[in-house]
């Protein structure tokens, strides 16, 4: 079976603006932000009980060099992406979009 990530519309924003806001504050940084995310995603879904339990079963991968985590679910098609959060804003926002 290949395994998926599906993003939440709420994290597919969040990560559009990260890479935006990274891109306008430094040129290229962008990129290398979208390439890390990327290969996070392929290690989370490989080996998807690496991130920390955060609560219940949603878990969160630190998105090294960068002040964001993916904070995600492990589901029967692979992860569901439920925020790409900047570390030091708004905790713990991202709950209500958890269904359970």
């Amino acid at each position: 079976m290949v395994r998926r990530a599906v993003l939440h519309p709420d994290a597919e924003r969040e990560l559009d603006d990260a890479i935006a806001w990274i891109e306008g504050d430094r040129p290229h940084y962008g990129v290398l932000f979208s390439e890390a995310f990327d290969t996070a995603i392929e290690r989370l879904l490989e080996y998807p009980a690496i991130g920390k339990r955060v609560r219940g079963d949603v878990r969160r991968w630190v998105l090294r060099r960068w002040r964001y985590v993916i904070v995600y679910s492990i589901e029967e098609y692979g992860i569901d992406i439920v925020a790409v959060a900047h570390q030091s804003r708004r905790p713990n926002y991202w709950r209500k979009r958890v269904r359970r």
